[in-house]
C-alpha cells in the first residue's frame, strides 16, 4: 500500500503542480488596464441624440426623453444582475413603441424596402416609388418631425449596456428621411425646382452634419458603421442630383454642396470600441469559465454544460488576467490596423500580424506544444479564437474615396468639363482629390464615362469596382 501511495503521488505530482501553477494569475498590464478603465465624458440626456432615438416611438402625448430614460434604467438594472434574467412582461411592454414605425409593404407598395444601398440613382428610384414614399411620409409624420429636431443635438452616447441581449435603437427613420430628400430632388417642375432643391439640399446637409458629429467622438462599432452608411447614402443622392442640375443651379447651391462634401474633420476614434471589445470578452470569460471549483460543483449537481471532464480541463488550464493581457495585445494591433492611413495599411497589417500570431498557440513541435500546455493554454486558445474578422478601417477608406469622386464630379460640372477632357482634368487635380487608396489620380473609364476605384472592403461592397458616372452639363 505504501508503494502504491508513492506511485500515485509521483504520478499525481505533475498534475497538482500544473493545477497550482495555473491558479497563479498574471497582474494586468498597463495596456489591459487602459482598456478595462477607458471611459468617455458623459453626455447629458437632453444633449444626447441617441436618447432621442431610444424614445422616438413614444406616444404623441409622451415625452420621448422620459420614455428613453425608463428604458435605459430598466435594461441596465436587469443586465446588471448576474446571471442576467430574461425580460419580464413589464419590460417587454416598455419596449413596445406606442408610435409604431410604418415601413414599406411589398403587397401595397411594390417594394419592401427603401432605395437599395449604393444605388447610383436614388432619384429615379424615388420618382418610381413616389406614392410609397409619400404614404410613409404621412404615416410617419411625427417620427420624421422628431428626427428633424434631434439633428441639432450635439452629442451621441449609447446608454444601453454592451450585451448580446440588448436591442439596438432603430435609426431607419433617417433612411426614410434621405429617401424623401431624394424624392424632393427628383422634382423637376419648371420654376419650382430650384427653390425646392435648395430646401432639400439643406436638409441633406443637416443630415450629413449630424452623422459626422456623431462620428467625431469615440463610439461603438455599430454606431460607426451605421453613421458611415448614412453619410454615404447622402453622397450617392447628391451624385445623382448633380447629373440633373444645371451649372447655374449647382453654383447657386455651392455653399450647401460644399458642406455635404467637406472632408471629415478627424479620423474615427476606435478607443471606445476596442475597450468595449475587451470588456465584453472579460464578461464572457467570467460567465463561461467560473473556475474549477465552480465547475466541479456543477458536475456534482448535474448542471454542467459541455461535459464535466472537458469543462474541468478548460478551467484548469485557464488564467483570466493572463488571457486578458493577451487579448489586449491583440486588440492594440487590431487598433493599429484600423487607424492606419490607407497607403500604409499593408505594411501595418504585416507588422501587426506578426505580433498577433506570436500570441497564438503553436503546433510546430512536441516540445513547444508541451511547454504551452504548462500555463494558460485554454486562455491563449480562447483569445486567438475570439479575434474578430474585420474590415471596418477599409470601409472608412473606401467611403473617403467615394466622397472624393463625387467632389470631382461636382467640380467638373461647375467647370463645364466635357467627357473627352475628363482624364486631363482628373490628372491635374491636387492630392486632396487623388484616390486615397493608391495616392494617384482616380481612373477614368472612357466607355462607361465613369470615375472608378477598386474598394478595399470588397465583401462589404459586394463588387470589385465602384463607379461614379459623369454627364457633361448641357451647352448654353
Amino acid at each position: 500500500m505504501r508503494a502504491l501511495a508513492w506511485i500515485v503521488g509521483i504520478v499525481s505530482l505533475p498534475v497538482i503542480v500544473l493545477v497550482l501553477w495555473n491558479r497563479i494569475d498574471r497582474a494586468p498590464t498597463v495596456l489591459a488596464q487602459s482598456y478595462a478603465s477607458y471611459s468617455r465624458p458623459q453626455v447629458a440626456d437632453a444633449d444626447n441624440a441617441w436618447m432621442a432615438f431610444a424614445g422616438l416611438g413614444a406616444a404623441p402625448d409622451e415625452e420621448p426623453l422620459a420614455l428613453a430614460r425608463r428604458r435605459v434604467d430598466a435594461l441596465n438594472a436587469r443586465i446588471a444582475q448576474r446571471p442576467a434574467t430574461a425580460a419580464d412582461e413589464a419590460e417587454r411592454a416598455l419596449f413596445e413603441d406606442r408610435l409604431p414605425l410604418v415601413r414599406p409593404d411589398a403587397s401595397r407598395d411594390g417594394s419592401d424596402d427603401y432605395c437599395p444601398s449604393r444605388e447610383p440613382d436614388c432619384l429615379a428610384w424615388a420618382r418610381t416609388h413616389g406614392a410609397m414614399l409619400r404614404r410613409l411620409r404621412d404615416a410617419n409624420a411625427l417620427r420624421l418631425q422628431r428626427y428633424g429636431k434631434l439633428l441639432s443635438l450635439p452629442g451621441w452616447q449609447v446608454r444601453y449596456p454592451p450585451d448580446a441581449d440588448v436591442p439596438y435603437v432603430d435609426t431607419s427613420v433617417g433612411v426614410l428621411y434621405v429617401n424623401l430628400v431624394a424624392l424632393g430632388l427628383a422634382n423637376t417642375t419648371p420654376g419650382a425646382a430650384q427653390a425646392d432643391h435648395g430646401f432639400e439640399l439643406e436638409r441633406l446637409a443637416q443630415h450629413v452634419a449630424f452623422w459626422r458629429r456623431v462620428r467625431s467622438e469615440p463610439q461603438d462599432v455599430v454606431t460607426i458603421l451605421r453613421s458611415g452608411r448614412m453619410i454615404e447614402n447622402a453622397y450617392w443622392i447628391l451624385a445623382a442630383w448633380l447629373d440633373r442640375a444645371g451649372v447655374e443651379e449647382i453654383s447657386t447651391h455651392a455653399d450647401t454642396i460644399d458642406r455635404i462634401l467637406q472632408p471629415p474633420s478627424k479620423p474615427v476614434d476606435w478607443n471606445l470600441e476596442m475597450a468595449e471589445e475587451y470588456r465584453q470578452f472579460d464578461r464572457k470569460l467570467l460567465l463561461g469559465l467560473p473556475g474549477p471549483a465552480h465547475v466541479l460543483g456543477r458536475c456534482i449537481s448535474g448542471a454542467v454544460e459541455g461535459g464535466c471532464v472537458k469543462m474541468l480541463l478548460i478551467n484548469l488550464a485557464f488564467a483570466r488576467q493572463a488571457t486578458l493581457n493577451i487579448y489586449a495585445v491583440q486588440h492594440k494591433e487590431m487598433q493599429r490596423i484600423l487607424e492606419a492611413p490607407p497607403l500604409d495599411l499593408e505594411n501595418v497589417k504585416l507588422a501587426a500580424r506578426k505580433v498577433i500570431e506570436a500570441t497564438w498557440p503553436r503546433f510546430d513541435g512536441v516540445g513547444i506544444v508541451l511547454s504551452q500546455l504548462s500555463y494558460n493554454y485554454a486562455g491563449r486558445t480562447l483569445a486567438a479564437v475570439a479575434m474578430p474578422a474585420f474590415d471596418w478601417g477599409e470601409r472608412e477608406h473606401d467611403r473617403e474615396a467615394l466622397r472624393r469622386m463625387v467632389r470631382i464630379k461636382y467640380a467638373a460640372r461647375l467647370a463645364r468639363i466635357d467627357v473627352k477632357d475628363m482624364p486631363d482634368f482628373v490628372r491635374k487635380l491636387g492630392e486632396p482629390l487623388h484616390n486615397p487608396l493608391s495616392g494617384r489620380p482616380f481612373d477614368w473609364d472612357p466607355v462607361l464615362q465613369t470615375l472608378h476605384f477598386a474598394p478595399r472592403a470588397v465583401k462589404d461592397w459586394k463588387r470589385a469596382r465602384v463607379d461614379i458616372g459623369y454627364r457633361p452639363p448641357p451647352t448654353a
